[in-house]
């Protein structure tokens, strides 16, 4: 996937579905039910989704696009 570090998964039982958490040190966490629901294929197909999203710096991006709208919310210009 072309990252050059290290990401950690977690099984968390509360989870629903396969999700990326953390900014800095970001892990992905695998919900226990995926594991005997989905096939190999499947998760391996949700792991390569969120491991995209880590690579993009999706989550830095995100914070940045909320900042702007907080900022520029009465401009008219701006957002819909």
């Amino acid at each position: 996937m072309g990252l050059d570090r290290l990401i950690q998964y977690w099984a968390v039982p509360s989870a629903w579905t396969l999700q990326r958490a953390g900014m800095v040190r970001p892990v992905v966490l695998l919900p226990v039910r995926a594991l005997t629901g989905l096939t190999e294929e499947q998760i391996e197909r949700s792991s390569a989704h969120e491991l995209a999203h880590i690579r993009r710096f999706d989550a830095f991006v995100n914070l940045f696009q909320i900042a702007a709208e907080t900022l520029l919310f009465y401009h008219p210009g701006f957002g819909g």
